[in-house]
C-alpha cells in the first residue's frame, strides 16, 4: 500500500513539475507578470523536492498530498485558457498609453 501511495504521489510531483516548467515557457519577461513567473518557479521547486525526497525513500507527508493535490486541481481546471499561450490575466498591464 504505502509503494503505491508512493508511486502516486511521485506521478502526481512529476505531473505538477512537467505542468509548471510548460507554463513557465509560455511567459515572456516584460511582457508577463513576476508574480506568474513566480508562482509557477516556486511550486516546480517544490514538486522537485517531492520527487527527490521521494526518490531517497522519505514517507509522502500529508501536506505533500494536499498540496500537489491543489496545485493538479489548479492545473487542470486552468488548463483552457492556457492554450499556445499565457492567458490575458498573466499580461503586465500598459500603464503608458492611458491617460487620466
Amino acid at each position: 500500500m504505502t509503494t503505491a501511495i508512493e508511486l502516486g504521489g511521485l506521478i502526481a510531483a512529476c505531473a505538477v513539475l512537467i505542468g509548471c516548467v510548460v507554463r513557465v515557457d509560455l511567459l515572456r519577461a516584460g511582457e508577463h507578470r513576476v508574480s506568474v513567473f513566480g508562482v509557477y518557479l516556486l511550486w516546480a521547486v517544490f514538486a522537485f523536492g517531492v520527487v527527490l525526497g521521494l526518490l531517497r525513500g522519505e514517507d509522502l507527508d500529508w501536506y505533500d498530498v494536499a498540496a500537489l493535490a491543489g496545485m493538479l486541481m489548479h492545473l487542470a481546471l486552468s488548463r483552457k485558457n492556457w492554450r499556445g499561450c499565457a492567458p490575458r490575466e498573466a499580461k503586465v498591464r500598459d500603464v503608458r498609453g492611458q491617460h487620466g
